[in-house]
């Protein structure tokens, strides 16, 4: 709850912002870094010190964190890889940030974090007030008191505070949306001829001496690399706790005290049409489009609602008949959402406006908000129940787990004790293993690294699951012989040599392409045109050739390119390519309404979050960070 909390503190841009902060903070080489070795601080910001309790207190957090987030991991684990240098960063940047906050006024009063705790839904009573007894039972059972918390939500705000002030002046061009829209949206047709390489390498027999040869050179391609068979126990919070394990009293009880996540909100049912309006349409294209909305609905009150709507609204703006479905509160823009609601069923609305244009709505049902009976919520409450007992036992099932494990008792014993599952792969390569296991390929590479009959001593994480391998056999790793590959090697060798001689001719055409018999040569090659090429996709019938994409984007209109590409046809195989943009298509202005809206934004916050990005560079480049105590960061103590 109380992480839940916190979370509701932070905007998405503060959170975002010290992502940045992490990724740009050079750790040792932030200031001057000496080791001074006294006891009760750690480093010194400034003039500002770090002291011991608060890095212990900081550290423990982020520790606690960790394990809550990767069951098993151990402490050990955590300290090789540097969690303490990373704590140090985070608190010498907010630090930092604090001293800048002192420079230029910025505070908290007690008033703004008054008014910010009661704001906080889960302190608040059914009709919104704030509830202080369930404020002091929150933080009694996270273990926290009043203070620490409101001191915690006190620095959240400042963050806030920091980063909105930092960010004020930031100033994004209108015209930027557009820009970003017409590159990403603009494509491509283009002419192309394509040579096949199977067309020059018919005759082609490859020698006994070029294949061995071949294998001899390209050995590593015919290796089998290491391989193993393992046994393994899944472990899941859902696998612990099954939902039909739930007593029927406790699906009652949550059913009770819980009735506000299981009351629908109130719903309408309502179609519309629809007239697409840009947001910054100029004034005569906005009373151009309300003269035409107003003869709409106009006929709306003399004709079918449905017909009208299907007769002018535009592709993919909803249904048949102009049909919505059912919509709750809360799920629509807000302009949409107060008219619909305030229509009883069977009323046409006024004109509304909003980002996607002008609407009439029509209302034909209307359902008020209504607690949902017990039966239709009850699979959803014993999945909850179960999800958070397994949660709740997770921890010491694995360390149950790993305790047998190092004991040597056989996986199967442990399973039956706690109703999971012993899987089991075929024999796997470290790449196999990961994808067939949803781990990381280092994982995959300690688990191949157990001897025959071994079970790993740690958790390994995997896709919300967390692991127990043994390693049944181990296969070491060897090669294809020449007799096993011969075929392959043959094919190979015809390949490479059709693809040449296709490079070649397409080359020697390109030539000629860029003379003064230009035209005559395009005619007798009769080029193919394509289907519209996208930014960043594939030349249709071709599999993707970033390179070759790029170089059509670069190029002018009826322009070829300079020479031949390698690619590979969907239908006739590797072979070499000549193109030619035919035309440049211009995004969909259609598009760009629908979009337009969402590019701003993205716009926007590429621009706030770089200009933070570049004010605490900035920061970090003038501060001098001295290293007291450094035994404590690396946790040598």
């Amino acid at each position: 709850m109380l992480d839940y909390i916190r979370s509701n503190t932070q905007s998405f841009g503060v959170k975002l912002a010290f992502g940045l902060i992490i990724l740009v903070f050079v750790f040792w080489g932030v200031g001057s870094l000496t080791d001074k070795n006294v006891g009760n601080v750690v480093a010194m910001i400034n003039t500002d010190p770090l002291l011991l309790k608060d890095f212990e207190t900081a550290y423990r957090n982020a520790e606690e964190s960790a394990i809550r987030q990767r069951p098993g991991i151990t402490r050990e684990q955590l300290k090789k890889e540097g969690l303490g240098r990373r704590v140090l960063q985070d608190l010498v940047v907010q630090i930092l940030l604090d001293q800048e906050a002192r420079r230029n006024g910025i505070g908290v009063s007690d008033v703004e974090l008054r008014q910010a705790v009661g704001r906080i839904q889960a302190f608040q009573k059914k009709d919104g007030t704030f509830d202080p007894e369930a404020y002091q039972n929150i933080l009694t059972a996270q273990r926290t008191t009043p203070a620490q918390y409101e001191s915690e939500l006190r620095t959240s705000m400042l963050r806030q505070k920091i980063f909105s002030w930092v960010v004020a002046s930031a100033w994004s061009s209108p015209d930027r949306p557009r820009e970003l829209f017409n590159f990403i949206r603009e494509k491509r047709k283009v002419d192309y001829v394509f040579h096949p390489a199977s067309d020059f390498a018919q005759d082609y027999v490859p020698t006994d001496a070029d294949i061995s040869a071949y294998y001899d050179a390209h050995i590593n391609d015919f290796a089998i690399p290491l391989r193993g068979e393992v046994e393994y126990l899944a472990v899941g919070p859902d696998l612990l706790v099954r939902p039909e394990d739930i007593p029927d009293e406790d699906v009652q009880k949550r059913y009770e005290s819980h009735p506000e996540q299981y009351t629908e909100k109130e719903q309408v049912k309502a179609s519309h049409i629809l007239l697409p309006l840009s947001q910054d349409a100029d004034e005569q294209t906005v009373n151009q489009a309300m003269a035409t909305m107003k003869v709409f609905r106009g006929q709306s009150l003399h004709q079918d609602f449905a017909s009208l709507a299907d007769k002018y609204n535009p592709k993919d703006a909803s249904g048949p008949g102009g049909e919505l479905g059912w919509i709750p509160r809360g799920v629509t823009v807000p302009a949409f959402e107060e008219a619909a609601f305030a229509l009883e069923p069977g009323e046409v609305s006024e004109i509304v406006r909003t980002p996607f244009g002008l609407h009439l709505i029509k209302v034909t049902e209307k359902k008020p908000e209504a607690l949902k009976p017990l039966g239709e919520v009850e699979k959803e409450i014993r999945a909850t129940l179960a999800l958070e007992r397994g949660e709740a036992m997770l921890h010491d099932v694995l360390d149950s787990l790993i305790e047998d494990a190092i004991l040597g008792k056989p996986l199967a014993a442990s399973a039956e004790r706690h109703r999971l599952e012993v899987g089991k792969t075929e024999l796997a390569t470290q790449e196999q293993l990961a994808e067939a296991l949803g781990i990381s390929p280092a994982d995959a590479a300690t688990i191949l690294s157990l001897r025959d009959g071994a079970v790993s001593d740690a958790v390994i994480e995997g896709k919300g699951r967390y692991l127990i391998v043994k390693m049944v056999q181990r296969i070491a790793p060897t090669s294809k012989s020449l007799s096993e590959v011969r075929g392959e090697i043959a094919d190979r060798l015809k390949q490479e040599k059709g693809l040449l001689a296709a490079m070649e001719k397409a080359g020697a055409e390109a030539k000629e392409l860029s003379g003064d018999g230009r035209e005559a040569q395009e005619a007798r090659l009769t080029p193919k045109e394509s289907g519209p090429v996208e930014r960043g996709g594939a030349l249709p019938g071709f599999l993707q050739n970033d390179g070759l994409v790029k170089a059509i984007f670069e190029a002018d209109e009826r322009q070829w390119l300079p020479g031949p590409t390698a690619v590979v046809s969907e239908t006739a195989g590797p072979g070499a390519i000549l193109c030619r943009i035919a035309a440049i298509v211009p995004p969909d202005d259609k598009e760009w309404e629908t979009l337009g809206t969402l590019l701003a934004n993205i716009s926007n916050r590429e621009r706030v979050d770089g200009y933070f990005q570049v004010f605490v560079q900035d920061m970090l480049s003038r501060a001098k960070v001295e290293i007291v105590n450094a035994d404590v960061i690396e946790r040598n103590i």
